[in-house]
């Protein structure tokens, strides 16, 4: 699942988490954030930031992902240089189940009700 891209830049400058209140499967799945600002690939850009997504099985739960966990991909692969995410300029997001090392076989079921950012250093904790 992928939101479109659009002209409007997303900008989470003021925020450092992600937060989703997802229904799980017990499987791992993958966040993704993409940026205007390319950085390996071409301007369709397969430069991704991601970070992955542990939900408990069977019950509402929400995620939070520290948006410094996303990590530069290019065609699911880590990019070895640290890249730090530019969060002024958001184009899309996206949930997918993991693939890879990760090989999962079968249905699979997220429940998603919201996703919200938060700026978790003015929270009372």
């Amino acid at each position: 699942m992928n939101t479109r891209d659009t002209q409007d830049r997303l900008d989470l400058d003021q925020y450092d988490t992600m937060v989703l209140r997802v229904l799980g499967d017990g499987r791992r799945y993958i966040a993704s954030i993409r940026t205007e600002n390319w950085i390996i690939g071409e301007a369709s850009s397969h430069d991704v930031y991601q970070a992955f997504l542990f939900a408990r099985e069977g019950e509402w739960t929400e995620v939070e992902i520290p948006l410094a966990r996303f990590l530069l991909t290019y065609k699911g692969r880590l990019v070895e240089t640290h890249v730090q995410m530019n969060r002024s300029r958001i184009v899309s997001f996206g949930l997918a189940l993991a693939g890879g090392d990760y090989q999962q076989e079968g249905p699979y079921s997220l429940g998603l009700d919201w996703i919200k950012v938060i700026d978790s250093r003015r929270l009372d904790r």
